[in-house]
């Protein structure tokens, strides 16, 4: 016999359920009462119809009209998306259309999980196409030294100089962004465009040699003579001895100063038009979401493209220089090339201090770390996501450029933990949920082995995907083996374990251990499905911006306010701590490190903390203290928002209307520059709010670091984490 409850809350420590009220979803009667071992009794077992906590699928005009209607999970369940705007809002409603019609091609399985909210399957709106997928590294090396290539309707001849292949990614990133549904990343940009910036540099020493030799000439100089275009290009590329045309050192050595200047003049110009390009372009309704990692050239080359792209990002755009959201940047950290003081690049890397202090990015990845987990250094694909890795059958090494993930799915921890008695229960449950991603996973595969390189051009035919098909191809094998990716995520791991731990869980070390085997047991079930298939899963700290609000209001309508579970609004991403916890940022890094072994398909670590400007050598600890820690890829929080009618500068306030100057009130979106991280990535919230749970995971977020600590990297705030 089964009765009809209820669960309206749970304190914080897992106690017996408290209140219980007739009318809610049907639970066995059995399992209200706890067990032997005093763990707390399962919330609710779910049956019936109502099983996920929802009403069951919406109907094609519920979500068109939810749309219509202003919605807020639907206009502003993605950051970078405005919705006022004609083409955004265009965008949206098809987006609509294809979830309803995605969840009906989806698997049966799949689709209900989806709709209840056991998992969530990722971009529904871009799903009905078939095809397309997620994120991607575009292999520009390849696309540049084709020596023809199409783009849109022309065709490009090979790219020689540095204002043309600058010129060009954005180009790029506008085709690709309309066949792809994620982020796109251009890796190692510095030692990409070392080539194209050594043409120019040669180009400008050929016309400073023509210009000095001709003034000596004119000045009666002995010896020297005006030399044309075509022995001076000769002579600045090696192919002429200088000393016989009649340059001499002095002359030679103005010339070279002369170019190199005139050089960085043009690749800063160079990178500050691809800024603006990527933020003026608009695809899928949307800015394109692009990121750019660079830092390890140590050629005078690469360095002088690095210090372009973080002097750019500095500066600021428009006349009150704002803060940029896209590109996001990434600098690459390795010993030996920029971490000590004598290092080559040691001087870009406090640039990029400086830099991140001012703009929040660039975010920061430890090559060795990430050598350590994926057995190579690849970028992330956008926000978060990780390519496995995968060698050239040819060749042996291992390929990054032109890989890319074929979509996500994300398990739903905290209703797993809520629908289970102790946490053996929850291990056998993860299981079985997480055989339902496979399913998902296996299903986005065959979707896009499915499509014909005519679908999308740039990956396919261009080469963004490191193949030229001809445009009847099949993608087919491309997506097998390795070389594409699918990534099982997951979110809440700090609900969970609260769930049979309290909400205070991190100074007990049975409750890391618990937390740390949630994610290890994934990555053991990915790697058998690899091992059996050959194809490339792995598990992913998914980012959740409007997820976290998703899954924690349908597991409120289930479950009731529980306490640091529900109550909240929203639910913490991946594995990340408790963003209310009191810690130090070397003893977060130190916590969150546990995980990172396990989540090689992809995760992000951040700190937040006051202002730093006035500060880089405490920056400069919390990165070295990452890196020493084993965290991968990191970024440090700090307050950049501006408020331009009283000049105010830092942290803004926030209530239920949103973000305001906390010295003058200002509210207007005109007058302020609201800036903070929305998950891996930047959001500017005046200009385009999130989702409420969103916006109360944000305003939660406490400081690691604040003005005045001391950056000691050997202790933690509390000092109660233990590892495992």
């Amino acid at each position: 016999m089964e009765k009809m409850v209820n669960v309206n809350a749970e304190t914080a420590r897992g106690d017996a359920v408290v209140g219980v009220e007739p009318g809610g979803a049907a639970v066995n009667e059995s399992t209200v009462n706890g067990n032997e071992n005093g763990l707390p009794a399962p919330l609710i077992t779910p049956t019936g119809n109502n099983a996920g906590g929802n009403a069951g699928e919406e109907t094609i005009e519920q979500r068109l009209g939810g749309l219509f209607g202003g919605d807020e999970t639907k206009t502003k369940e993605n950051a970078n998306k405005d919705a006022r705007l004609f083409s955004t809002f265009r965008d949206l409603e098809a987006g609509e259309v294809s979830r309803y019609y995605a969840l009906q091609q989806l698997p049966e399985t799949v689709s209900a999980a989806h709709v209840s909210g056991d998992i969530h399957f990722h971009d529904l709106d871009y799903t009905v196409p078939g095809g397309m997928f997620n994120c991607m590294l575009v292999d520009l090396p390849f696309i540049l030294s084709r020596e023809d290539f199409p783009i849109g309707n022309t065709r490009v001849n090979r790219v020689r100089s540095v204002e043309t292949a600058t010129d060009l990614i954005p180009q790029i990133a506008a085709q690709v962004s309309v066949g792809q549904y994620g982020g796109q990343t251009y890796s190692k940009l510095d030692e990409v465009l070392e080539p194209y910036v050594m043409y120019t540099y040669r180009r400008e020493l050929a016309r400073a040699l023509e210009h000095a030799t001709m003034v000596a000439s004119k000045m009666g100089v002995a010896g020297v003579e005006p030399l044309d275009k075509s022995v001076a290009l000769m002579v600045a590329t090696g192919e002429r001895d200088r000393m016989a045309v009649g340059v001499s050192e002095k002359l030679w050595d103005m010339s070279v100063t002369e170019a190199k200047k005139r050089t960085e003049s043009i690749v800063y110009d160079s990178m500050e038009g691809v800024e603006y390009a990527l933020n003026t372009v608009q695809g899928n309704g949307q800015t394109p979401f692009v990121t750019i990692s660079f830092g390890l050239s140590t050629s005078w080359a690469g360095r002088v493209v690095q210090k372009a792209i973080l002097k750019v990002r500095i500066n600021g755009y428009g006349a009150q220089s704002k803060t940029p959201v896209f590109p996001k940047l990434v600098y690459m950290l390795k010993e030996g090339v920029n971490m000590r003081a004598g290092d080559p690049n040691y001087d870009v890397k406090r640039l990029a201090l400086y830099c991140a202090s001012k703009r929040i990015y660039p975010d920061f990845q430890s090559v060795d770390n990430t050598v350590r987990d994926l057995g190579f250094n690849p970028t992330s694909m956008g926000c978060r996501s990780f390519l496995s890795y995968y060698e050239n059958p040819e060749t042996g090494e291992p390929v990054e450029y032109g890989r890319f993930n074929v979509g996500v799915v994300t398990l739903n921890l905290p209703r797993i933990a809520m629908q289970t008695e102790n946490t053996s229960d929850f291990m056998c449950l993860l299981e079985a949920r997480a055989g339902i991603v496979r399913e998902a996973l296996d299903w986005r595969f065959d979707r896009v082995r499915e499509a014909t390189a005519s679908q999308s051009p740039i990956h396919y035919v261009t080469g963004a995907a490191g193949v030229a098909m001809s445009p009847s191809d099949k993608v087919g094998d491309l997506v097998e083996g390795g070389y594409a990716t699918a990534s099982m995520g997951y979110i809440g791991v700090y609900e969970a374990v609260a769930r049979f731990y309290g909400g205070d869980w991190y100074g007990n070390r049975e409750a890391v251990e618990f937390s740390v085997n949630i994610v290890r047991r994934l990555d053991e079930l990915a790697r058998s499905w690899k091992a059996e298939s050959g194809r490339g899963y792995g598990v992913y700290g998914t980012p959740s911006e409007s997820l976290c609000d998703r899954f924690a209001r349908l597991d409120s309508r289930l479950f009731g306010d529980v306490e640091n579970i529900t109550s909240k609004g929203y639910y913490q991403n991946s594995f990340h701590v408790d963003v209310r916890k009191n810690m130090s940022p070397f003893e977060k890094w130190r916590v969150e490190a546990q995980y990172l072994p396990y989540t090689t398909g992809g995760a992000i670590d951040y700190v937040e903390t006051e202002t730093l400007l006035k500060n880089p050598d405490a920056l400069e600890s919390i990165l070295d203290a990452a890196v020493a820690a084993g965290v991968r890829y990191f970024g440090v929080n700090q307050p950049v928002s501006q408020c331009f009618e009283c000049d105010y500068s830092g942290e803004f306030a926030a209530d239920v209307r949103g973000f305001y100057c906390p010295d003058c009130g200002e509210r207007d979106e005109e007058k302020i520059s609201v800036v903070r991280r929305v998950c891996g990535y930047l959001g500017s919230f005046a200009d385009r709010p999130v989702v409420e749970g969103k916006r109360k995971e944000i305003v939660a977020r406490v400081k690691h670091l604040r003005a005045g600590d001391a950056p000691d990297s050997t202790g933690g705030a509390d000092g109660v984490s233990p590892s495992v």
